[in-house]
């Protein structure tokens, strides 16, 4: 540190008050759902019930949470009985960040997208990816991004579990 420097300590200074804040939890694919509310916050969106969705899924211990967000897109997150993302749906007006909702699970599926770009160039409006236990299925035009993903291994048993992540 020297006095001839004197943005050098405002730099120390604010990456050290940065790293002493947790940054929220993300419910992304795979983690656990008690960070949904924090999710909520971080995307401005609110909470509630996907009525539709959830009354799709009947296998008990199984849940469905929507972040709706203030342009009307809406995230669903389905929770099995362990209390995990099992599922993720997307219906949003903007490219989702997928880096959040996949979570750990996003470096795979973006090395299939770079192949995927490599073996075939122009525009793609619908991919699929099938990368071990990782499946998505993205679809976009214009303004409108619906899509899915789901771990294979964290599906629950039961009727409506796949069915229902739309």
């Amino acid at each position: 540190m020297s006095i001839l420097d004197p943005l050098g300590c405002w730099r120390r200074w604010l990456l050290a008050s940065t790293a002493a804040v947790a940054l929220p939890a993300a419910a992304a694919l795979g983690g656990r759902a008690d960070s949904i509310d924090a999710d909520a916050v971080r995307l401005a969106a609110t909470r509630g019930p996907a009525r539709a969705a959830a009354a799709a899924v009947t296998a008990p211990g199984l849940s469905v949470q929507t972040l709706r967000l203030p342009d009307s897109s809406t995230i669903r997150q389905f929770v099995g009985p362990d209390g995990r993302v099992y599922a993720l749906a997307w219906n949003t007006r903007s490219k989702p960040r997928l880096d959040q909702l996949l979570g750990e699970h996003f470096a795979p599926y973006a090395q299939a997208g770079r192949r995927a770009m490599q073996q075939r160039s122009g525009v793609m409006h619908g991919f699929t990816v099938q990368q071990g236990d990782l499946v998505v299925e993205s679809n976009a035009h214009l303004q409108a991004h619906v899509g899915r993903a789901y771990l294979r291994s964290l599906l629950p048993d039961g009727a409506g579990a796949l069915d229902a992540v739309r």
